[in-house]
């Protein structure tokens, strides 16, 4: 009893945890076999000292609040409080063994993550907060804790990931020293949640700090420290300077392939990736061309429901939409979302982003009822998950407006474009390509209410920023331009439609596939 009293509070998944053979070899339990110590949680369970469940994915046992608290008093004349800490730290790391960076990642190994993280945040306060702790058990279960803290970033949990990872580093720094692997893992990881909050400056100044010491600690072929490589690039994507964005993944990509070889699944999603950001900078062709490539390599290597292989698909009908096949990027996003979401589950975040581009590919077509409906149901969740200012979620939330412009809920739209525009300036500030293009698209609103002036207001200050920051000749200035345009030669009144074009979609003459 006082073993199981050292776990949280919590549902302790017992089959998982309570491994018969690390139990006796403990000299604890020295004196018991496997049969004995099965009877004796029956024993404690027909006495009521113990509930179990098998509600759950796991079976689970929560010890009675009063047992729990006598245990937790008990005095063992033969073994110290220390000795019983040790022994659920344990179990606990060897339950973890086999788990890695993929288990947190998949959304199949949630429900496990949900149920051991309790157990490993609690078992680290205890044993770091001891005098002199075993430093080979404080490394051991410092990758489980990072793990747990892992998976509740890839949850959405930002601001509880965010905080466990700052006191992770700060334990971290003090028992093991600030180049150890662990604590660099914990750095990155605060990086991550500032690059998912949408603070990519702060992010970036962190992952550079990471990079100088990984590369003189671990070597530049370590998996950590391309990983640390990945996040920095995606500082630059945030950014939208697609240009450096697109020369970090390059590079990266053939690190990629010398360490782990082309079919790696690592090395597709870095592939994947980088075609995304030829895309970005308008070389739509090589995007395609790259994309088609990485897919037949991931249906052969990975299989066809594998996430990598839809994301590639994706990537895929994207492309579709800058050709103007809307239709055949309709019937990709349908099939993706069915599979994602018989496979993953309604709310798991790559059904919600399939959901999204499926949206996104009905008001393309027109259809801005089923649009809106759609995007109504996803907003509020992925706002839950992943915060008000994350990246994607601005980027949403531009689409919705759009979407209430087209259904002419004119003053619903300029409330929702207004909004955004204030958290993008907030967290990306006034230059940046998000910032634009929701500016664009508030012009194009005013246009429609008939408030020329203050639409053209709205399209001269973007050019400016544009002129500044990109040149002349770029793809996103010719745009506005036309934009500029429209509103000069149209001037059209309250409800009547206007010809607009929108920052960071390249028309292209296509054949349709």
């Amino acid at each position: 009893m006082r073993l199981l009293a050292q776990f949280a509070d919590a549902p302790v998944p017992y089959r998982l945890l309570l491994d018969r053979e690390t139990i006796t070899r403990s000299p604890i339990f020295a004196a018991l076999d496997h049969v004995q110590i099965k009877n004796l949680l029956k024993e404690m369970t027909h006495l009521d000292l113990i509930e179990t469940s098998h509600a759950q994915e796991h079976p689970a046992l929560r010890i009675h609040p009063l047992m729990r608290d006598a245990a937790l008093r008990y005095q063992d004349s033969d073994h110290d409080a220390p000795a019983y800490l040790t022994l659920a730290a344990r179990l606990l790391v060897n339950a973890c063994a086999d788990m890695d960076d993929e288990s947190v990642q998949e959304h199949p190994y949630w429900p496990t993550w949900a149920m051991l993280s309790p157990h490993a945040l609690h078992l680290w306060r205890k044993l770091v907060g001891t005098t002199g702790p075993d430093l080979v058990l404080v490394e051991d279960l410092a990758r489980v804790v990072l793990l747990a803290t892992v998976s509740l970033f890839r949850q959405g949990h930002t601001s509880q990931a965010l905080a466990d990872f700052e006191n992770l580093h700060r334990v971290l720094v003090r028992l093991l020293g600030a180049d150890s692997r662990h604590t660099l893992v914990a750095r990155l990881g605060i990086a991550q949640v500032h690059l998912e909050l949408g603070s990519w400056e702060q992010a970036r100044s962190e992952l550079v700090s990471i990079l100088a010491r990984q590369f003189e600690v671990l070597g530049e072929d370590d998996p950590s420290v391309m990983y640390s490589r990945g996040y920095l690039a995606r500082t630059f994507e945030a950014a939208g300077d697609f240009v450096t964005a697109e020369s970090h993944y390059s590079a990266l990509l053939a690190k990629f392939r010398h360490v782990f070889g082309s079919a790696h699944p690592q090395t597709l999603s870095i592939w994947r990736i980088w075609a995304t950001m030829l895309r970005e900078v308008g070389k739509i062709d090589a995007a395609r061309a790259e994309c088609q490539a990485v897919l037949s390599v991931s249906r052969r290597v990975l299989g066809e429901e594998h996430l990598c292989t839809l994301a590639v698909r994706s990537s895929l009908a994207i492309l579709d939409t800058y050709s103007n096949e809307n239709l055949a990027a309709e019937v990709e996003f349908e099939s993706i979302a069915d599979i994602v979401g018989r496979t993953r589950g309604l709310w798991d975040p790559a059904t919600l982003n399939a959901r999204c581009n499926l949206a996104g590919s009905w008001a393309a077509r027109g259809e801005f009822g089923a649009a809106h409906s759609e995007y109504l149901a996803i907003l509020p969740v992925i706002v839950e998950m992943f915060g008000p200012g994350n990246q994607d979620v601005l980027a949403l939330r531009v689409k919705f407006a759009k979407v209430l412009r087209n259904l002419g809920r004119l003053a619903e739209a300029k409330v929702e474009y207004e909004a955004t525009i204030r958290l993008l300036r907030e967290y990306y500030g006034d230059d940046h390509p998000d910032t634009l293009k929701a500016r664009i698209g508030l012009a194009a609103l005013l246009s429609v209410m008939g408030k020329r002036v203050e639409a053209e207001a709205e399209v001269r200050s973007v050019l400016e920023i544009q002129f500044r920051t990109l040149g002349s000749d770029h793809p996103d200035v010719r745009l506005t331009r036309k934009n500029l345009l429209v509103i000069r030669q149209h001037t059209p009144g309250p409800g009547k439609p206007v010809m607009w074009h929108g920052p960071g979609k390249r028309k292209k003459k296509g054949k349709k596939r």
